[in-house]
């Protein structure tokens, strides 16, 4: 004789095909918003960025290191943080009390240029480092010491008015040649992104000191932050090379 089902084995199995629909059906939702959010290669523009924090944080995808700095940290980066103010460009940022400023080219004018598309200027560079520079050339590495860190602050300016966050980044070959992880990055009123390549502009690899620069735009100028010498191990300076770029406000 032969058994008949249990309906509770019915039950079961129609319980798992619905659970592996509603997961697909979650991963499709997913991976659509993904699409929405970093369309076109990770592009999107800073209007849509700063509407989609506006209307719904929980849409958006942005590292916001201020919350996840501890109060105590928090504290100290308040109330013993130096503070650097640049009046010609209208921008201040903190920096730790054990790292140097060398601003003597901070208000240079925005007139260089490096890429092929000249409407492209750049200048007010800015220097952060963990050694004073009186007595180092950054220029060359071999003669640095294994710890030193630099941190490079330049400001970018489009001529023509028309660049995003994305352009640039792509002319600083960030984007299609050299693939990058991008995310955006809050600061203190500003929303920009951060761009993370092991890939360099002149086609080199090297892993293990990866090209991270953060992005922010006004207009039709650009403030770039760019890490150097960062061994993808030492994470605690990189941390601090974000805390001080997410105290970069705007004035």
């Amino acid at each position: 004789m032969k058994k008949k089902k249990s309906p509770t084995n019915k039950l079961n199995k129609t319980n798992i095909i619905l659970i592996l629909l509603a997961l697909v059906l979650l991963g499709l939702i997913i991976y659509i918003g993904w699409i929405k959010l970093f369309k076109k290669g990770g592009e999107i523009s800073l209007a849509e960025l700063n509407a989609l924090q506006s209307q719904n944080q929980d849409q958006i995808t942005y590292k916001d290191v201020k919350s996840t700095i501890k109060k105590d940290e928090k504290k100290e980066i308040q109330e013993q943080w130096q503070q650097y103010t640049n009046n010609k460009y209208g921008y201040s940022l903190r920096y730790p009390n054990d790292w140097y400023i060398e601003d003597e080219n901070a208000n240079a004018p925005i007139e260089n240029t490096d890429f092929e598309d000249n409407s492209i200027k750049t200048g007010g560079e800015l220097i952060l480092s963990n050694y004073n520079l009186d007595q180092l050339n950054p220029d060359d590495p071999q003669s640095l010491p294994d710890d030193f860190r630099i941190m490079r602050l330049l400001i970018y300016q489009d001529d023509k008015g028309t660049m995003t966050i994305n352009d640039l980044a792509q002319a600083k070959s960030y984007i299609d040649k050299l693939k990058a992880e991008k995310i955006g990055f809050k600061a203190e009123n500003m929303i920009g992104y951060e761009y993370i390549s092991a890939t360099y502009r002149d086609g080199s690899v090297d892993a293990n000191i990866p090209r991270i620069e953060i992005f922010f735009q006004e207009n039709n100028r650009f403030y770039v932050f760019n890490f150097g010498y960062i061994p993808i191990e030492d994470d605690q300076t990189r941390k601090t090379m974000e805390r001080i770029a997410s105290t970069f406000v705007l004035n």
